[in-house]
């Protein structure tokens, strides 16, 4: 299994890397993509894939929550890092108005980078939006297609099923964390089932670990942070994938070999 969006170099505060790592090998999750949120993590994210070639694929960028704490050069310091890490993509970037609406502009001008480092260096990209999905298609509407990343992974997929055709036809891929198995999370599983008939060469499953912790069936429920809430790891991503081929009616089996074969597809979009 390949866990299409984490945070591993975020574990230090609950547990040892090594200890999450083994625990996702004997779950079965033999990749898995790490993404930053700021340039501190940067260094992190590359020591990792070196430490876990073929194991770990890292993601660089500047996620929306962070992009005022960014020092000026940052746009040259990601293409110089993605320059020495050719294997990796590009991401956690996006828009989220709805917890900073007052940063919209800088976090446009931002996304438009990503964007077009990803055009320009044939990388896929890894993107968040959160209650911003109409002002996120008039941007892509700003830009040529052809100058778009040859892949754009959508994680944590919120946008709802009404969205899907149009996010395929401009590269979408979609992912989806434990929280769509909340039986509250209707949008969610909407648009899981709604993509599954669609465009299931599109469907990736994610832990956003440490974060989306699903519902207790869907996580080990061994990390905790200080207050005691849950936190979500690598090797829940099996249990997840349980809990969707349930959900769509299809055998694990089934599901986890079309959820490699999406991600493999996905960081080879711009190969060739």
């Amino acid at each position: 299994m390949i866990d299409a969006h984490n945070h591993l170099y975020s574990f230090k505060e609950f547990e040892e890397i090594p200890v999450i790592m083994a625990r996702a090998r004997q779950a079965g999750v033999e990749r898995m993509l790490c993404n930053a949120a700021c340039e501190n993590g940067w260094e992190e994210i590359g020591a990792l894939t070196e430490a876990y070639p073929g194991e770990v694929v890292g993601a660089f960028g500047i996620h929306p929550w962070y992009v005022k704490e960014a020092c000026e050069g940052w746009e040259e310091r990601l293409a110089s890092r993605l320059e020495r890490y050719p294997e990796a993509i590009i991401g956690e970037c996006g828009l989220d108005f709805y917890h900073d609406p007052g940063s919209s502009e800088i976090q446009e001008a931002f996304l438009r980078e990503h964007l077009r480092l990803g055009g320009l260096l044939k990388r896929p990209v890894t993107l968040h939006c959160v209650r911003s999905w109409e002002e996120l298609l008039g941007l892509f509407k700003k830009i040529p297609k052809e100058e778009l990343p040859p892949a754009m992974l959508f994680h944590a997929y919120n946008g709802g099923s009404e969205l899907l055709e149009k996010l395929v036809e401009l590269g979408g891929w979609f992912s989806f964390a434990g929280t769509v198995l909340y039986e509250k999370n209707r949008r969610g599983r909407e648009a899981l089932q709604a993509l599954w008939v669609l465009r299931p060469d599109r469907l990736l499953l994610e832990t956003d670990a440490p974060d989306l912790a699903g519902p207790e069936p869907y996580r080990t429920g061994i990390l905790k942070d200080e207050s005691g809430k849950a936190r979500s790891e690598p090797a829940d991503l099996r249990l997840i994938l349980g809990g969707v081929s349930a959900l769509l009616g299809v055998s694990e089996r089934e599901l986890e070999e079309v959820i490699e074969s999406n991600l493999e597809k996905f960081l080879k979009a711009g190969c060739g």
